[in-house]
């Protein structure tokens, strides 16, 4: 096989149908430079990348002695650092003073063209959903080269949950999830695809937490909980210490993120869950697990009112901090692992 970078070098390596996914992620990054999770490869217009569907190279009918494989990178230079003012002189600010350009989200634009995410938009009132599509994040998506694919009803989401790679849920505050609805999303993350679930201040959380007690032990214990007002800045630094956030994939590019305006948080955080910083209540705004064999990425968010319009404009690091969480979630996670 020939591995080739867009720059046009190559380079060739033996085909071995057997070959886990993960492990020829490693020969090409001996052969490229390129991470493994930095990785977007593609053989006649199909990505190789692997879940619990695809496994070995020879689960690609498209790749075999004589294919060519094309390596492009998905992620920024800046990838995992927040704080990337300080390390680019003369770089711009915007009005939140977070870098600006999208050269310093995670992701590249239209590096996800054959990525699909399935939006559950379970909100009570057509008013609600009104705003919520007014904000921007589906063209902050669609920016990445994410299709989006939005669905308003439990029928409709479980349709499309199949050709997801990353599946959002935004919750009803009145609707009580089926458990055909449970069922698909947790068979969504035993194929180890990412799940972004949001949630708000009570009672707006009621698909989040239901598909929480579902979650493998480690992480179904966890359930959103509160009502209150945030509205405040959060700044990098120590996700142990109120009013802050540390650095991680999520956050590049972020030095200052809006908590939300009405939010949230979740109690107790579960052992297989990670704090990703505390609100201006000291209680956790964001947490994430980082996947594992047969479990996807899932980020929850405990405020999703910064997706409507007229927060999403001027809430600081929301679009940034938005697809970068889909960015992530939509590498596997044995790819993160290695």
């Amino acid at each position: 096989m020939r591995v080739t970078m867009l720059d046009g070098k190559s380079a060739l390596t033996d085909y071995k149908p057997d070959m886990k996914i993960q492990e020829f992620r490693r020969v090409v990054e001996q052969l490229t430079g390129v991470k493994t999770y930095d990785q977007r490869l593609v053989c006649q217009g199909t990505r190789i990348q692997s879940d619990q569907k695809y496994v070995v190279l020879r689960d690609f009918a498209a790749v075999g002695p004589g294919s060519t494989i094309h390596v492009m990178k998905l992620f920024n230079r800046f990838a995992g650092i927040a704080a990337i003012s300080g390390l680019v002189p003369g770089a711009k600010l915007d009005q939140h003073q977070n870098v600006a350009g999208s050269e310093y989200d995670l992701g590249l634009d239209d590096a996800f063209t054959d990525l699909v995410v399935v939006v559950g938009d379970f909100m009570d009132s057509q008013s609600e959903r009104a705003d919520l599509l007014a904000g921007g994040w589906t063209a902050a998506l669609k920016g990445k080269g994410f299709t989006v694919t939005h669905t308003t009803t439990e029928a409709d989401f479980i349709r499309a949950l199949p050709s997801a790679n990353v599946a959002w849920i935004i919750s009803a505050a009145r609707t009580t999830p089926s458990q055909a609805f449970l069922e698909a999303v947790l068979d969504h993350h035993k194929m180890g695809r990412g799940l972004m679930l949001w949630g708000d201040n009570a009672p707006f959380y009621r698909h989040a937490n239901a598909v929480l007690s579902r979650l493998p032990a480690g992480l179904c214990k966890t359930q959103l909980q509160g009502d209150y007002r945030g509205d405040q800045i959060l700044r990098i630094g120590s996700s142990t210490t109120k009013g802050q956030f540390g650095a991680h994939f999520i956050t590049t590019g972020v030095e200052n993120f809006h908590e939300g305006i009405t939010i949230c948080h979740p109690e107790p955080v579960d052992t297989k869950w990670t704090v990703l910083g505390l609100n201006t209540q000291g209680k956790p705004n964001v947490i994430y697990f980082s996947g594992a064999p047969q479990q996807g990425q899932i980020v929850v968010d405990c405020g999703f009112t910064k997706l409507c319009r007229g927060w999403w404009e001027k809430a600081a690091g929301t679009p940034r901090y938005v697809t970068n969480c889909t960015c992530w979630l939509a590498v596997s996670e044995s790819v993160w692992g290695n």
